[in-house]
């Protein structure tokens, strides 16, 4: 009896061991993946910085007077080539950004980048679709049906906060709170 019992403990503490292993590798498999997507965010925004003109959809096309966003999207010249590979690389990053780090802060800037390309992407996202997973699919179906336009988040070239969205509110920084302590 006594030998089965330090059978079944030992077991038992094998199995715990298993389970903190286990726990141990998927934390660090998260950790590491959540690593990937910020290293892959500060390259998009190195690769960004070096080709500025394709920040956003209506400044690639004010950089081409006469061009529609059509024009720009389903074009075969260089300039649109240039253009579907900015967006498929913003894309790209998009979605990793989305399934690993997928604070609220984070799906903010997500939902910025895919604001400042929603004209391009209202016309290629149903073919552009196909290549991303059902999260992203749908986190940019919800952006792309809101209202808010790339003009309407000019706010941050001009220094001016955006208006808050129905049914949320900003603080700023400078107000205080009804505790009498400042805001963020």
């Amino acid at each position: 009896m006594t030998g089965t019992i330090i059978g079944i403990a030992g077991v038992a503490a094998t199995a715990g061991l298993l389970l903190v292993a286990v726990i141990a590798l998927l934390v660090t498999v998260h950790v590491a993946r959540a690593n990937f997507a910020r290293q892959l965010w500060l390259e998009y925004l190195k690769f960004g910085f070096d080709n500025p003109g394709f920040g956003e959809t209506n400044l690639a096309l004010s950089l081409r007077p006469g061009t529609t966003v059509s024009d720009l999207v389903l074009g075969r010249d260089i300039y649109s080539q240039q253009y579907l590979w900015f967006l498929t690389i913003t894309m790209d990053t998009c979605s990793y950004i989305l399934r690993y780090l997928p604070k609220k802060a984070w799906k903010e800037t997500v939902r910025f980048q895919i604001i400042l390309h929603k004209p391009a992407l209202i016309i290629i996202w149903p073919n552009l679709s196909k290549y991303y997973r059902k999260q992203t699919d749908k986190f940019v179906r919800a952006v792309l049906a809101e209202d808010e336009q790339p003009e309407a988040i000019s706010f941050f070239r001009e220094g001016k906060r955006s208006t808050p969205r129905a049914g949320r509110t900003r603080k700023s920084p400078d107000r205080t709170s009804v505790k009498g302590g400042t805001s963020d």
